[in-house]
């Protein structure tokens, strides 16, 4: 797959056209699809696309459709909640990008094991941990809490929101473990000295 993507709202006869699309469905897909192409190994991740197409030319024929892929809105050029998501995780993997096979572990007695997704990355600016619940986004889901463990630890670990870009210190639990939000899109965990905060 040489790129990847998913409308803000959807358009029929378009791509992806039969699911219920949202401008925070698109950006949950976006920053999955952009950590499953890490966590693979794949050499590069593409965004289909950075802004809405507001019209496409077909033999020499302007066609007025938009299709809303993009990052940015193509009337206004607004970033969408994408935006934000491609633009944290781009700052956070940047540079030399290595799995580490130290794989975290995510524990929760409120959601299905075999939906969680726990990776590990080795960035330019330190360890990067991520995790999500791999929940079908078109069907309703409650956040629930989970227990993330990692080793080694993180000596002062920042949990990063990137849709919102919120970053706050996760709630210690023991050991190289701490309590974490666990919702269907994905979370980071990097070292404070990562982040810088204005």
């Amino acid at each position: 797959q040489g790129e990847s993507g998913a409308p803000s709202q959807a358009q029929a006869g378009q791509a992806l056209a039969n699911y219920e699309w949202s401008e925070l469905k698109q950006a949950k897909w976006d920053a999955r699809r952009a950590l499953l192409d890490c966590a693979l190994g794949a050499p590069l991740s593409a965004f289909f696309h950075a802004a809405d197409f507001e019209f496409y030319i077909v033999k020499n024929e302007v066609v007025p459709k938009t299709y809303y892929f993009g990052l940015v809105g193509g009337r206004d050029y607004q970033p969408k909640p994408a935006f934000y998501a491609a633009q944290t995780l781009c700052t956070l993997l940047a540079g030399e990008l290595a799995v580490d096979p130290a794989t975290p572990t995510l524990t929760s007695t409120e959601a299905p094991p075999d939906e969680h997704r726990a990776h590990r990355f080795t960035t330019a600016r330190g360890p990067l941990l991520a995790w999500w619940q791999a929940h079908d986004m078109m069907q309703p889901f409650t956040p629930t809490a989970a227990t993330l463990t990692a080793s080694p630890a993180l000596r002062e670990p920042v949990v990063v929101e990137p849709i919102s870009q919120a970053v706050y210190r996760p709630e210690p639990a023991g050991d190289g473990s701490w309590r974490v939000p666990l919702v269907d899109w994905p979370l980071l965990m990097v070292e404070r000295s990562a982040v810088e905060l204005s």
